[in-house]
């Protein structure tokens, strides 16, 4: 069974982004084979008419390069998660120690920082900077591996990613909560008539494929986004961005 969540407690640039990535989802699986092509055709109309509304023209710049940094900032972290496996396999004791006691950490913070939503991941990332810096266990390991240098460019592509976000932020805010509040209204009303449909179909044919692969991904897209509407309410998740426009 596909669950649900509610999109409106998000915020206007991730609802955006949800209903993006459930397309993705729906596509790839084919609406066809689904049977929700005009319910996936509605939505995705919305979503049109929705981007129409709350994105500026000039927009698309400050967009790519934010793909851009986030980029970068991926291939800093992957690089530093390498190299410190790396050094638990090295011939010096004290070295291996160092780098297990790092490889430790990073494994506290789950294996999936980098496909984390844009908010959750410079979140993880400020974390690790901060606990790598302050905690003497921690940051006399990164002294004995050498990993300062990597760990201040970390440091300073996340920060350029949160400054470019909030840039985007301010750009793409521009538009008036009445305004896009009847379109993101529209757009959650197709997102639930697809997903009532999906169950309606999951229900009849057992779940069946390609029912159980599309309930099993959206359930994994839902579960993303409800952990971080959770985490703001409780507070635990650091957000660089505060939508005006929402």
């Amino acid at each position: 069974m596909v669950l649900k969540i509610s999109i409106l407690r998000l915020r206007n640039p991730e609802i955006l982004q949800f209903i993006r990535q459930l397309a993705i989802i729906v596509q790839r699986l084919d609406p066809e084979k689904l049977k929700v092509s005009s319910q996936y055709q509605a939505m995705q109309n919305a979503l049109s008419v929705a981007e129409r509304a709350f994105k500026k023209d000039n927009s698309s710049s400050l967009t790519e390069m934010l793909v851009e940094l986030d980029e970068k900032r991926d291939k800093l972290l992957v690089g530093i998660i390498t190299y410190v496996d790396a050094f638990t396999n090295h011939f010096n004791e004290e070295t291996r120690m160092a780098a297990q006691l790092l490889k430790d950490h990073l494994a506290s913070f789950g294996t999936r920082i980098i496909k984390e939503n844009y908010m959750r991941e410079s979140a993880l990332i400020n974390k690790l900077v901060t606990d790598w810096r302050t905690k003497p266990e921690l940051s006399n390991c990164v002294a004995a591996l050498n990993l300062n240098l990597w760990l201040k460019n970390l440091d300073d592509a996340n920060e350029a990613f949160n400054t470019r976000y909030l840039d985007r932020n301010r750009e793409l805010s521009n538009v008036t909560a009445d305004v896009f509040r009847e379109k993101k209204e529209i757009l959650s009303m197709t997102y639930d008539k697809l997903i009532a449909r999906l169950n309606s179909h999951y229900d009849i044919l057992d779940g069946v494929e390609p029912f159980a692969t599309v309930a099993n991904e959206i359930n994994e897209l839902n579960e993303k986004y409800h952990l971080l509407i959770v985490g703001r309410k409780r507070g635990d998740v650091e957000q660089p961005v505060s939508s005006s426009a929402n």
